[in-house]
């Protein structure tokens, strides 16, 4: 019998099995996909606790993964560029090099089994936990386990057959799409790149082999997804007024790819013996360009909980109390960031009102006297902004 089974294994899924590893637990991970392989991503994440305690990160400078420790925002042709404060740096790394570097750490536990290529058939309770039957190498292997683990993204296999019901759920929001570009001309320092042109957002970062990864939002026109028009995205990006110079040779690497108008959501993340996490836990919009470091912090969050339980030290039911009430509220916050986002920049700028933006662009002397009191204007404009600054600076 395994202590615990999961199903899944990208970020969220394989770096709680090396957490869970460190505990002696015997684990089995599967996953639908081969490896390396593509998934939809931001790419981007600032997480590096987990990456510096497991010896990983000097594999950052072996796959060129560049350092990214400057935030550049474009609002239509105003241009605004700063170090991020919210962590020491970020890294947009492709998903084929990040996803095989998390699942060639699992090789450094005889106590974790990875199965990629399989197939997830059944999950049967029993008196012990479950029992799990998946296919591989086209044979129908059959196992038990203490605890069962969903990490299999948004569409969660066990979260549908362990009829894990919504804790929250919000409208459909705006589709997406992604694709790798080379032949970019970049900024330098790096920096990550949001930028506003005329109901469009586009998020961009340079990543390893000197691609840019390129986040198109056309907030204004939902059918550029619809047909997965590689002209019409180029065209959308190479109008933005700020960038268009910089991808005049640019060329698509590989495919288009992305999500439609999707809901947002909080799953109930726990039930008898089985819980959930990462996108199967609770998927926030791509706009967040937090999904790889939400996947990060679930699982730090369940391997923290579930060690009590797995020790004997805790009752399930205690343990994973705990973690809904942490897990819930960090989601929480990022979904209403994401709205609140949404709501911001679904309202066009006035033209007046663009000028002034412009004159602050212009003229040194009104930034630094906006800095003077922009703890003061902030405070009025939006508080938790400036909590979160409090927080950041402790």
């Amino acid at each position: 019998m395994f202590d615990v089974i999961i199903i899944g294994s990208r970020c969220a899924g394989s770096s709680l099995a090396v957490r869970l590893a460190k505990l002696d637990c015997r684990i089995l991970i599967i996953d639908k996909a081969d490896f390396p392989s593509d998934t939809n991503s931001t790419h981007i994440f600032g997480e590096t606790d987990f990456f510096l305690e497991n010896n990983l990160v000097s594999s950052f400078n072996q796959i060129n993964s560049p350092q990214i420790k400057r935030m550049r925002i474009n609002i239509n042709r105003s241009s605004f560029e700063s170090n991020i404060t919210m962590t020491e740096r970020l890294s947009a790394m492709d998903r084929y090099s990040l996803d095989n570097l998390l699942i060639n750490k699992l090789d450094d536990y005889h106590n974790v089994i990875f199965r990629k290529k399989s197939k997830l058939v059944s999950v049967q309770e029993n008196d012990d936990g479950y029992t799990v039957r998946y296919q591989y190498e086209d044979k129908i292997h059959i196992v038990s386990c203490k605890v069962l683990i969903g990490a299999d993204g948004k569409n969660s296999t066990v979260a549908r057959k362990v009829k894990a019901s919504m804790a929250k759920e919000t409208d459909k929001t705006y589709p997406c799409l992604y694709g790798y570009f080379e032949n970019v001309f970049p900024l330098m320092p790096h920096c990550l790149e949001w930028h506003y042109n005329s109901g469009d957002i586009i998020i961009c970062a340079p990543t390893n082999d000197k691609l840019h990864v390129v986040l198109l939002i056309p907030m204004d026109n939902r059918e550029l997804t619809k047909y997965n028009k590689v002209e019409a995205f180029i065209n959308r990006i190479t109008s933005f007024p700020c960038i268009e110079d910089r991808f005049k040779n640019a060329n698509l690497v590989g495919k288009l790819k992305g999500i439609g108008d999707q809901n947002m959501f909080i799953r109930k993340p726990f039930g008898k013996r089985w819980a959930l996490v990462g996108d199967a836990c609770s998927w926030v919009h791509p706009i967040s360009g937090s999904g790889i470091d939400d996947a990060f912090e679930g699982s730090r969050l369940l391997a923290k909980y579930l060690e009590g339980y797995l020790k004997g030290e805790e009752s399930w039911e205690s343990s994973m109390n705990k973690y809904s009430i942490a897990i819930e509220g960090y989601m929480e916050n990022q979904i209403s960031r994401v709205l609140s986002t949404f709501d911001n920049f679904n309202v066009d700028l006035p033209n007046y009102n663009e000028e002034i933006l412009q004159l602050f662009c212009t003229f040194p002397s009104l930034i630094y006297s906006f800095a003077f009191k922009a703890e003061q204007i902030l405070k009025e404009f939006d508080g938790n902004h400036l909590n979160f600054l409090k927080t950041i600076v402790k």
